[in-house]
């Protein structure tokens, strides 16, 4: 998926700046005390960078449109040179908790609000957004024929369901999960050939990799009741 973040109006000055990017998110770590927040999930990672400076450096770089593979070529000068397999170790590391992740991260966002008084006394709701997340190759884990609402037809991909929280004045992303869609034959839209070079991994069932991957065939009505419940509590 690429990224295309610096197309977005009022941010795009910024952007397209990689100096002022790059402050921008350093001063967003330092207003949200990630390396703190961050402490708990430096213990996937036994040894080498920590897990707070790699998700830093993941951001700025999906900030200036890069992928991993180009961030070799455009070394941050205030952060340590990262070779990418040690990102790639870190994204498919079954052990960490994108999800916890991410709703710390809207939490502390919540808190800070508070904290500064910068609310909004209007109407508070969750906001629930269903997307297709294309992708072109048929031997990816769990790929499937989807059917997009805006194209009609049936692209290669995931559904992403993403839940939200609008609080009157800002919209706060607070958890997602990737679904696939069976197809009325069952195959998910591909031939029993594909369907048999599909990757496959296994996992402990006690990582959160397990747990999202059981998400892939849930009802994504149910998945959201689940989810919804998980934050009000």
């Amino acid at each position: 998926m690429s990224s295309k973040i610096a197309n977005i109006g009022e941010l795009s000055n910024i952007l397209s700046d990689n100096n002022k990017t790059d402050k921008g998110v350093l001063h967003f770590v330092k207003t949200f005390k990630t390396s703190k927040f961050l402490a708990a999930f430096n213990t996937f990672k036994s040894k080498g960078i920590c897990v707070s400076v790699l998700l830093t450096s993941l951001i700025i770089f999906r900030l200036r449109g890069l992928n991993v593979c180009q961030m070799d070529a455009s070394p941050l000068s205030f952060l340590p040179k990262i070779d990418d397999n040690t990102f790639y170790r870190l994204i498919n590391n079954v052990r960490m908790d994108w999800r916890k992740l991410l709703i710390g991260f809207a939490k502390q966002f919540i808190s800070i609000t508070k904290e500064k008084g910068d609310q909004n006394n209007g109407i508070k709701c969750f906001v629930i957004d269903d997307t297709d997340i294309v992708k072109t190759g048929t031997t990816i884990e769990f790929i499937s024929r989807i059917f997009s609402h805006v194209t009609k037809t049936f692209p290669l991909g995931f559904k992403m369901l993403l839940l939200t929280y609008w609080d009157g004045k800002n919209l706060i992303p607070f958890d997602f999960s990737m679904h696939r869609e069976e197809e009325k034959k069952g195959n998910y839209g591909l031939t029993t050939k594909e369907l048999k070079l599909q990757y496959r991994k296994k996992r402990s069932t006690k990582t959160p990799s397990y747990n999202r991957v059981k998400e892939v065939d849930s009802k994504k009505t149910i998945r959201l009741m689940a989810s919804c419940k998980m934050q009000i509590s």
